[in-house]
């Protein structure tokens, strides 16, 4: 419409209550999922090294021959091996998650924008982006509302 009207420029506020409302909950829950996958991480890591400890041990149960030792130190890591193959499937899970809060983000940044025209649509885009790469979620119902 604003091709046809040869409007080059056009700045707006956008004030969808129920739309905003859905894109505060988004936020909401992608903060929750990122301190999860933070959590889950340091936990991760702290199971490689005690993976990597009962390795080293093992084998040098091996070495000096103390067989028994040395299957209790593998029975141990079998299931650490489970663990962290169970912790991989809730991090990938809490990870699609966040992708799909991302996506639906998207979706809303180019419905938003797209009720600009020109260059208030463009730093619109850009200010989200930035928003989203700086990890300040928190402004995007802002920058939706009241554009840059």
């Amino acid at each position: 419409m604003c091709a046809n009207m040869n409007v080059r420029e056009l700045r707006s506020r956008a004030h969808f209550p129920s739309i905003l409302a859905n894109v505060k909950n988004i936020v909401e829950s992608m903060d929750e999922r990122y301190q999860v996958n933070e959590r889950l991480s340091s936990e991760m890591v702290e199971r490689i090294n005690f993976v990597r400890e009962c390795v080293v041990r093992a084998e040098d149960m091996l070495v000096i021959r103390d067989f028994s030792d040395a299957r209790k130190l593998y029975g141990r890591l079998t299931i650490l091996n489970k663990e962290l193959i169970g912790q991989k499937t809730v991090r990938m899970a809490a990870r699609k998650e966040l992708l799909d809060g991302l996506k639906l983000l998207n979706v809303s940044i180019d419905q938003f924008a797209r009720l600009r025209v020109g260059e208030p649509s463009y730093s619109l885009i850009k200010e989200c982006r930035k928003a989203i790469a700086n990890d300040n979620l928190e402004a995007l119902p802002k920058l939706f509302e009241f554009g840059v």
